[in-house]
């Protein structure tokens, strides 16, 4: 092997260890969980008379109800209902 060959088959080798040990150190990507799904929520106090429009229209908006409960304003003292909905993101 002559000195011009072997100086090149040394830069190889240097240039092979170090990107092995770039690859190392890089971080590795944090991919999402398969089945992880993120959501936005929304709280929505509709009167008796606008409960089944805001639910349908809620409903057609792809948002689901987390949960729900009868409540009375203590101001006016009219039951109402209080509602939590949940919507994944994209």
């Amino acid at each position: 092997m002559t000195s011009n060959q072997g100086a090149w088959v040394l830069v190889f080798l240097l240039a092979l260890i170090g990107l092995v040990g770039y690859s190392i150190f890089l971080p590795d990507p944090q991919p999402e969980p398969a089945g992880v799904t993120n959501w936005k929520y929304c709280i929505e106090s509709p009167s008796d008379l606008l409960l089944t429009a805001t639910l349908n229209s809620l409903g057609a908006d792809s948002w689901e109800m987390v949960t729900a409960r009868r409540a009375v304003d203590s101001e006016t003292n009219i039951a109402g209902y209080e509602m939590i909905f949940k919507c994944p993101t994209h």
